[in-house]
């Protein structure tokens, strides 16, 4: 529901558009489209505040549901602290931003610029076409930065482990 009602804004935009360009003076028919897209927006903040509640408190419930079954008494008390509370709180909760915000706002992320370049194919594949570059542009600029990552990552983690051991 949330990316349907951000996208309708922007349809109706077009339609103000090609009736400013025909020349209409209808202040009501500008004043009624106005409203809807306003409209629009306000159920769309509604879907995704409602979507992200949802979100959230199912992916809590999994993150106390790995805590009390992952760890036995035993590894608690052989384990130092600093690593313990970096399993228990840094390496659970990072989860947290997977199962409660990548994987809905993925989702509807992706299907808003599929819809509008559906869209855009069917109003002129040039355009269309032309709205792809960014795209290419982007993939080329995140696999260079993806060049060095993993020895970096892997320095993060040993550092907050020994920092936390600390």
């Amino acid at each position: 529901g949330n990316v349907i009602f951000k996208i309708i804004p922007y349809f109706i935009i077009a339609n103000v558009v090609t009736m400013f360009l025909d020349g209409s003076k209808e202040f009501k028919e500008y004043l009624i489209m106005a409203i809807w897209i306003a409209l629009s927006f306000i159920i769309a903040e509604l879907f995704h505040s409602l979507s992200t509640s949802l979100s959230h408190k199912a992916t809590f419930t999994v993150l106390a549901n790995i805590r009390k079954s992952w760890v036995p008494l035993g590894y608690v008390k052989d384990t130092p602290s600093g690593t313990f509370k970096n399993i228990m709180v840094e390496r659970i909760d990072s989860i947290e931003t997977t199962l409660a915000h990548i994987v809905p706002e993925f989702t509807s992320n992706l299907l808003a610029p599929v819809i509008i370049l559906i869209y855009f194919f069917m109003t002129d594949w040039r355009l269309a076409l032309l709205s792809l570059v960014p795209v290419v542009v982007g993939f080329l600029s995140y696999f260079g930065m993806m060049i060095d990552y993993k020895p970096s990552f892997e320095r993060t983690v040993k550092t907050t482990k020994e920092l936390n051991d600390a």
